[in-house]
């Protein structure tokens, strides 16, 4: 059995399969920046390539490259992640191994049962149960894979109740293996600010009294940005100034600004790509918006909530555990375009609804979803989950015969 390192420190390894843009990289971010040193030692295992590679590595303790660790599926490649991952499982004797996305969770959670690390976490961050993202008979393949990987879990920390609702309902594992922990968001830098959000939109040449829609995702299936483009045609039948951006990357982008090519040639459409202002972006909106088909728990829309902004939203996934209807948004059914353009509608109509969906968006969110609290119930889940595997190991432990 593990003993902590000779400084007394737990020794925790945090896996993902690519350091790229996304939720599920920014956790892994804040972990490694924010989990107390003095309590833990922690390293980093993931593909050598990716935009925030860099920053993690010179904030992790140690960094193990895997550059076998690829996201589509190549058994030779999978093999050889498997063997690299192993290698250093069992070379560096680590006492929490918690992996996060797909990939690393299949390859590295194998990996780490077979080198005896008494703690093993998954992060998910979402499911691929729908048919925007694969097949009936190929998601049937995951969940089966899933589940046999959720037997080398102690537990699957979801960011959604939702989310472990579903992975219940498909037999992954029973609901005593999942723990709901919410994502984190670095609440200081989410403060309403009307200065900001007016030059923003100066910025941006819209019109102070036009009705700006913002819609800030990755142009991805699930998204949905075309019903989102059909909503906004019919926006513009009744509110004619208003304009829709578009903030974010993703494969589907070209196709879609192809489809509203009029909307840009009219100045009625903006897609601005990748942003790193998308706060202030928010700031400037008269309405943040959703499209999804599917979802874990969208932090778009969180952090447009912890700013007050008003949210039209489809009801998928876990939104509504951040939306409630009437009370900190709009909730619509998803794929649905009228029912979408009528609630942005509605929040251009009557600005003090969206004002008082706002406030209380921004109150509900600020308790559930701050950083700080994130990371600390992350390192006392570690901590007690390490302390009850020796007490296990010490119950079923052998006893040693008497010398003659």
């Amino acid at each position: 059995m593990n003993n902590p390192s000779p400084d007394g420190r737990l020794r925790v390894l945090l896996a993902v399969t690519r350091m790229v843009r996304g939720g599920a990289q920014r956790e892994v971010l804040q972990l490694l920046a924010r989990l107390d040193r003095t309590r833990f030692h922690v390293s980093l295992m993931c593909h050598p390539e990716g935009e925030w590679v860099e920053e993690a590595a010179a904030l992790a303790d140690a960094y193990h490259p895997i550059p076998d660790l690829v996201r589509p599926l190549s058994p030779r490649r999978d093999l050889r992640a498997f063997g690299s991952a192993l290698r250093v499982l069992r070379g560096r004797r680590f006492d929490v191994v918690h992996t996060h996305t797909a990939k690393a969770g299949v390859i590295v959670r194998a990996a780490a049962r077979m080198a005896g690390v008494p703690v093993v976490l998954h992060t998910p961050h979402g499911t691929v149960y729908h048919d925007c993202f694969l097949s009936p008979p190929m998601q049937r393949v995951i969940a089966l894979v899933e589940r046999l990987a959720a037997r080398r879990t102690s537990y699957i920390l979801t960011k959604s109740i939702h989310e472990a609702e579903e992975y219940v309902r498909l037999r992954i594992a029973p609901p005593s293996r999942f723990i709901t922990l919410y994502s984190g968001l670095d609440l200081s830098r989410l403060l309403p600010s009307e200065s900001r959000g007016r030059a923003a939109r100066a910025a941006l040449g819209i019109e102070p009294t036009a009705p700006m829609i913002l819609y800030a995702a990755r142009f991805a299936p699930e998204k949905n940005h075309a019903m989102f483009l059909n909503a906004f045609r019919k926006v513009l039948q009744e509110a004619p100034s208003a304009v829709a951006v578009l903030a974010g990357e993703g494969p589907l982008r070209r196709e879609i600004e192809g489809r509203g090519a009029d909307l840009i040639a009219a100045g009625r459409l903006l897609s601005l790509g990748f942003r790193g202002d998308v706060p202030d972006l928010m700031r400037a909106a008269d309405v943040c918006v959703s499209a999804s088909l599917t979802e874990g728990l969208p932090l778009a829309v969180v952090e447009a909530l912890a700013l007050g902004r008003p949210v039209a939203a489809t009801d998928a996934g876990g939104t509504r555990e951040v939306v409630k209807h009437g009370g900190t948004g709009l909730l619509i059914p998803p794929g649905e375009a009228d029912a979408l353009a009528e609630a942005v509608l509605q929040l251009i109509r009557d600005p003090e609804l969206a004002r008082q969906l706002g406030e209380r968006g921004r109150l509900a969110v600020r308790r559930l979803f701050d950083v700080e609290t994130m990371v600390s119930r992350t390192a006392d889940l570690y901590q007690r989950l390490w302390l009850a595997s020796r007490r296990t190991a010490a119950h079923t432990a052998p006893i040693a015969a008497d010398r003659p």
